[in-house]
């Protein structure tokens, strides 16, 4: 059996849910492309500048939300009959993730369940629009929407991971193999001291840049730059979206 390769997940589509929160039961017209997949297989990764493999931030069983039309489907069934038909995915087409681990406790408290579960990927942020205060003129008189082009405003969520960075080749040089290699050449009495350096240094090099923008932080975005969030499939009906952060344009 093969292994899928460099940056790209193999993944099991979820289809959408058929019945509204109302209970009205959608015919198959009404259902588009689905959204949802659940990760089979994790990409055996890509090399950064350094040669440094990096593979994908995503563990298997990994449940993923993903621009619409981005799975590539393919029919295996002559080749791997265990495969039949299946679909593949690039990292930079994910927008979310979250462990299917965490299903069943999304689903009891749907409420909380996209702060304290869903982890938006790379740069991208999950973000509710929210309201600009009101504008008033000298005089008092509130000004009316069209009176002004208004400034969109957002409240963040949920910030991404972060981008992978060339950190994250460093950490290769504190690893387990590379340490018992120096101690093989070293004499005994220096071992524990290479053990006490390594642990030292081994959380300061981070293979992700954090994002800027933090939980809680009222933000100016790109108008139009956002993008709308489905979580129906959750039980969550909230009205969420998502943005990169190189789209937010100032934290107030």
């Amino acid at each position: 059996m093969g292994n899928t390769l460099h940056n790209y997940l193999r993944i099991e589509v979820i289809e959408p849910a058929r019945v509204t929160k109302g209970g009205i039961e959608l015919p198959d017209q009404a259902l588009d492309r689905p959204r949802w997949g659940r990760v089979v297989e994790v990409g055996s990764g890509v090399p950064d500048i350094t040669g440094q493999i990096l593979v994908p931030p995503f563990e298997i069983g990994d449940i993923i939300y993903f621009y619409r039309h981005a799975p590539v489907k393919c029919d295996l069934s002559s080749y791997e009959n265990e495969l039949g038909v299946t679909y593949f995915i690039s990292e930079g087409d994910v927008l979310l993730r979250f462990p299917e681990s965490s299903l069943e406790e999304i689903k009891a408290d749907p409420d909380n369940a996209v702060a304290s579960h869903l982890r938006p990927v790379g740069n991208w942020c999950i973000i509710q629009l929210i309201d600009p205060p009101e504008r008033r003129s000298a005089g008092g008189i509130i000004l009316p929407d069209v009176a002004k082009e208004r400034p969109q405003f957002a409240r963040v969520v949920a910030p991404g991971m972060g981008l992978r960075t060339i950190a994250a080749s460093f950490t290769a040089m504190i690893e387990d193999e590379i340490l018992d290699r120096f101690k093989s050449v070293l004499p005994a009495e220096y071992h524990a001291e290479i053990d006490r350096v390594a642990e030292n240094y081994r959380g300061r090099f981070r293979s992700f840049t954090p994002l800027t923008v933090k939980a809680g932080d009222t933000v100016i975005i790109y108008p139009g730059r956002e993008l709308e969030l489905d979580l129906s499939d959750l039980g969550i009906y909230t009205k969420y979206h998502m943005i990169q952060e190189g789209d937010i344009l100032r934290i107030m």
